[in-house]
């Protein structure tokens, strides 16, 4: 079993209101590197993405067509974690 690696981008510093905004960004950053992206699984290698965030209430996005023909272009599944803040809700 080989130990787990990554290549970890952070946005910190940027404020995304928006699943999508944050996944554009994402997808300028990695569009140059898409041979990289190919040498990486021809090497048997996954590549995906993960994005995480915190809400205090309804999530909702969605994907635009061309949004997704350049994930499928990429190669990258797209994994979304997000984590309610409980303080946030009314006590019942």
């Amino acid at each position: 079993m080989r130990a787990p690696n990554g290549w970890f981008l952070s946005s910190e510093g940027q404020l995304y209101r928006h699943f999508g905004e944050h996944l554009h960004w994402l997808i300028d950053v990695l569009l140059p590197k898409i041979e990289e992206l190919r040498q990486i699984r021809e090497l048997g290698w996954s590549t995906d993405i993960s994005i995480g965030g915190t809400s205090d209430g309804l999530v909702s996005f969605g994907l635009g067509i061309e949004t997704m023909e350049t994930l499928v272009e990429l190669g990258l599944p797209v994994n979304t974690m997000v984590f309610l803040e409980l303080d946030s809700f009314d006590e019942v």
